[in-house]
């Protein structure tokens, strides 16, 4: 929950000033400090990247009335009026990224510092 809230909110500030791939290292620093597994930490990276763009591009397609994203949606899509599926396909991309970099920070802390195995006899 922790490494969540964090990613969330530095990749939120961030992004204001930085360019939007500033995520990636925002995820794979903070998974490299804080995540206890891989599942956790790909779902960490992913949530919160995916939750911060939604809000953002929700936030601007109320700002300008849905004509951008129908807009875009017809010259990404061909298909009329299709500012859902934008909508929906950049936090996804957006979290894959996120997810993904977590999950790199992850596998470098334990190529860096492996957890000793503890074997039950």
């Amino acid at each position: 929950m922790i490494p969540t809230l964090i990613i969330a909110a530095l990749s939120a500030i961030a992004q204001f000033f930085m360019p939007w791939w500033v995520i990636a290292p925002i995820a794979f620093i903070t998974c490299f400090w804080q995540s206890g597994t891989a599942g956790k930490a790909f779902v960490e990276g992913t949530a919160s990247i995916t939750v911060v763009w939604a809000a953002y591009a929700g936030f601007l397609n109320t700002q300008n009335g849905g004509v951008l994203a129908a807009r875009m949606g017809e010259l990404l899509f061909k298909v009329p009026n299709n500012a859902g599926l934008l909508l929906t396909i950049t936090p996804l991309i957006g979290g894959f990224v996120g997810g993904i970099a977590g999950l790199a920070g992850y596998y470098a802390r334990q190529a860096i510092m492996p957890r000793p195995v503890i074997r039950q006899v």
